[in-house]
C-alpha cells in the first residue's frame, strides 16, 4: 500500500480477494469473520409462519450481474496498480451459457486488479465464487421476523408465497442475512437478504481419521463428514453422493 489509502477500500479488497465476510456484532461488541462456504446448517423460516404481514418484498439487482471476469494479480509497480501491463498474472473465466439468449442475451464483464493474490488457485478460486453468485441476476429479500429470530451472516431456508415454481407452489430458496436493523428494539427487526451461493445440498466435510463407517454413522456425523460414493454417485443408501 503506497500511500494513505481508505480503511475501507482496504477491507472491501480483502473482503473480495479473500473470499470471506467481516461484520460488526453490535450484540457481541465484536467484529464477526466468516469464509464463504457452503452451510451444513440453516434456519427455517416461512412466510404465514415467521414474517410480519405486508413485510416481504423481492428485489433482483440486474446492473449486478456478471458473466465473465478477468482478475490481474501479482503487480510488478504497487504505484501502477490499475495498468494491466503492469501485473506478472492473469486469469480469466467466462460462462458462455449465460451470455446466450435464454441466459440473458448480454455479456457483463468484469475486471479485478489485486494487490492481495498471489496464486492462480486463489485467483481460479475467486473467478469461481464470483460468477457462481452473480452469473445469475442477484435476488434480494426484505422481511421484518421476531427481533433476534435471524442474525447477521446466518443462512436461513426461506418458504413463501411470494417464490412460486411453474404450478403455483411455493419454492423454498436458501437466502443470507446481510443487514438487520431493529425496527422495535426487543420485538421486531428488518432484515436484508441475498440468495446464498450454496443451496441445500450434501457437501464434504473432510473426517477424523477414526470417523465410524457410513453405514455406522449417525445422522449428525453425515451431514457433518463425508464418505465415497458408489460408481453410479450414490451411497450405500441410495442418498446422493457429496459434492
Amino acid at each position: 500500500v503506497h500511500k494513505p489509502t481508505a480503511v475501507n477500500k482496504l477491507l472491501g479488497e480483502l473482503v473480495r480477494d479473500g473470499t470471506f465476510y467481516i461484520w460488526w456484532n453490535e450484540r457481541e461488541q465484536l467484529i464477526d469473520f466468516k469464509a464463504v462456504r457452503p452451510e451444513q446448517s440453516s434456519v427455517a423460516i416461512t412466510g404465514d409462519a415467521h414474517i410480519v404481514a405486508g413485510s416481504l418484498a423481492q428485489a433482483r439487482e440486474p446492473d449486478e450481474r456478471i458473466s465473465r471476469i478477468f482478475i490481474y494479480y501479482n503487480p510488478e509497480n504497487p504505484t501502477k496498480s490499475d495498468d494491466p501491463d503492469n501485473y506478472r498474472s492473469m486469469r480469466g473465466r467466462i460462462e458462455p451459457d449465460f451470455e446466450m439468449e435464454a441466459g440473458g442475451a448480454d455479456v457483463r464483464s468484469k475486471t479485478i486488479y489485486s494487490r492481495w493474490i498471489t496464486t492462480d488457485a486463489q485467483a481460479y478460486e475467486l473467478c469461481q465464487r464470483l460468477l457462481s453468485r452473480f452469473r445469475t441476476t442477484p435476488r434480494y429479500l426484505t422481511a421484518t421476523l421476531a427481533d433476534g429470530a435471524l442474525r447477521i451472516g446466518e443462512v436461513a431456508d426461506l418458504t413463501t408465497r411470494l417464490d412460486v415454481d411453474t404450478e403455483g407452489q411455493p419454492v423454498t430458496r436458501r437466502w443470507q442475512v446481510i443487514k438487520a436493523q431493529q425496527v422495535k428494539p426487543g420485538e421486531v427487526t428488518e432484515y436484508l437478504l441475498q440468495q446464498f451461493i450454496y443451496q441445500a445440498t450434501r457437501y464434504l466435510v473432510w473426517m477424523d481419521d477414526d470417523a465410524p463407517d457410513f453405514g455406522s454413522a449417525t445422522d449428525d456425523e453425515k451431514l457433518n463428514g463425508f464418505w465415497w460414493a458408489d460408481e453410479d454417485g450414490l451411497m450405500p443408501d441410495g442418498s446422493e453422493g457429496y459434492l
